[in-house]
């Protein structure tokens, strides 16, 4: 009597490989979709808007050891200057202006003013919709936390403080405690001018935010902490005049 041939059992391989595909297939559009929800990773938590301030402060002056530094009490007056700076860009603008004008955005909230586009270098919202700084501004704050833990860098210390204290300050008791530096304004150049900063650069003749901004020389204390504040004419150009469009 012939026997059947049994057939011979499946091969683990094609058993495996379906449920392999399977589960590889799955894990592939898992890590997809985790991946697509993920905050960004340059900055996976909002920054509590004291820090954000104080990160700004610090990051716009110079601390010893670096060129444009003189002495502590012009990066403090550098630091007071540009949170006076803020404040007016948040504050209704003069006749004549809008805060588009002035600040890039319509907002009078502080971290839309740091983020608003080209304002701030090195500020601004990342992908997760969360405000940031660029890489090299927390390294820098980095660097200069470390020296503060010497003995013999004392004013770095004394900076930092101060920085963090007047960031604090200004976000809980706003109005500022001290005079804002360029109120009393009124001529430059034979040019009329607002009063107050609305805007500031590193101190070189080549950089000027052109438009109705007016650099504060010397002589008004217009240079502070390596930085050149600027004020609006008191009377807008007409925008061919200026040369830019509208906003």
């Amino acid at each position: 009597m012939k026997r059947k041939k049994r057939k011979p059992p499946p091969s683990p391989f094609f058993i495996v490989a379906p449920i392999l595909s399977i589960f590889t297939l799955s894990a592939l559009f898992g890590m997809i979709f985790m991946y697509r929800g993920q905050p960004n990773r340059e900055n996976p938590a909002a920054i509590a808007v004291p820090d954000y301030l104080a990160a700004l402060l610090i990051n716009e002056v110079p601390f010893p050891g670096e060129p444009a530094f003189k002495n502590a009490d012009d990066s403090k007056d550098a630091m007071r200057a540009i949170l006076w700076t803020l404040h007016n860009r948040r504050a209704a603008p003069p006749p004549g202006y809008t805060r588009w004008h002035i600040a890039a955005t319509p907002s009078d909230n502080l971290v839309d003013v740091i983020t608003a586009f080209n304002q701030m270098d090195g500020f601004y919202v990342a992908r997760n919709n969360l405000h940031t700084y660029a890489p090299r501004v927390g390294e820098r704050i980095g660097y200069l936390r470390r020296l503060a833990q010497r003995d013999d860098t004392p004013t770095i210390s004394t900076l930092l403080e101060f920085a963090e204290t007047a960031a604090l300050d200004y976000v809980k008791n706003n109005p500022l405690p001290f005079p804002d530096p360029f109120a009393k304004l009124a001529m430059i150049d034979e040019v009329e001018v607002t009063g107050s900063a609305y805007g500031w650069m590193m101190d070189d003749l080549q950089f000027h935010p052109g438009g109705n901004y007016v650099r504060i020389p010397d002589e008004h204390g217009g240079g502070l902490g390596g930085n050149r504040f600027f004020t609006l004419r008191k009377t807008p150009l007409p925008p061919a005049e200026k040369n830019e469009p509208e906003p």
